[in-house]
Parts: C-alpha cells; structure tokens; sequence
C-alpha cells in the first residue's frame, strides 16, 4: 500500500512541476508578448517630421515606413526586432509543441513587418543573426 501511496505521490509531484514550469513559461511570454505590442505600436505610430533647422513640419511618417522607404532602422524598430528575437529564442530553448503561442505571434506581425524583418536579418551576417535567420524560418515562414 505505501508503494502506491508513494508512486501516485511522485506522479502528482512531476504533474504539479510541469504545471508550474508551464505557468512560468506562461507568464514571461505574456509579458514579453505586451512589450513587444507597445513598440510595435511605437513604431507604427504616424508623427510629423520636423526640419531641425528650418522648423518645417514635412510628411507624416513612421519608422516602419523610413525602414522601408529609406532602408533606416530606428533604434525602437531595432528593439522591436530584438526582443522578437528574444520571444522566439525563449520559445524554442523552452521545447513548447503548442503553436498558440507562434500563432500568437504571427497574428500581430503583418507581412509589411515580415518582410522588413528578412531586410534585417540579411543586412547581418554575425552569428547571432544566423540563429535568428533560423528561428524566423522555423516559426514565422508559412
């Protein structure tokens, strides 16, 4: 009897882990998911564009928009990049199966984002890029 007791005690203690390890993974990628909604809100937000030295507000523009038109990455589109990189890393060191959190991710990237990102990654050859080159294939291709 107190093997049973003893077998059903370890069963529910590696239960009880893999539930709180999931809880864990659950709450940091929320919370990386949330930053990652407020820059890409930052950097898909319109604003004027003023002339430093004239003072002459020019067109309406957006870091989403100079990245593609003028092949310039914000610092805020480079951390939004960044910490995309992050969540993916996170996802794939973690061995999570379930594709809702990818699909998560890939409801909230349009293919302007998408294709600005490959930008990104070729215009990088260091080692770390390479990495990131195969999580996007990996979780972001179709």
């Amino acid at each position: 009897m107190s093997e049973i007791f003893g077998i059903l005690s370890t069963i529910f203690c590696f239960l009880r882990g893999r539930a709180r390890n999931k809880e864990v993974f659950e709450r940091t990628f929320f919370k990386l998911f949330e930053n990652l909604k407020k820059l890409l809100e930052e950097i898909t937000t319109w604003r004027q564009n003023i002339d430093k030295d004239t003072m002459i507000t020019t067109n309406n523009t957006n870091d989403i928009e100079k990245a593609r038109i003028k092949d310039e990455y914000s610092p805020k589109l480079n951390e939004f990049f960044n910490l995309l990189f992050q969540i993916l890393n996170y996802i794939d060191k973690n061995k999570i199966k379930d594709n809702m959190y990818i699909d998560i991710i890939r409801h909230l990237l349009s293919q302007e984002i998408l294709d600005l990102l490959e930008n990104y990654i070729n215009k990088n050859n260091s080692c770390e890029y390479k990495k990131y080159r195969k999580l996007v294939e990996k979780y972001l291709k179709s």
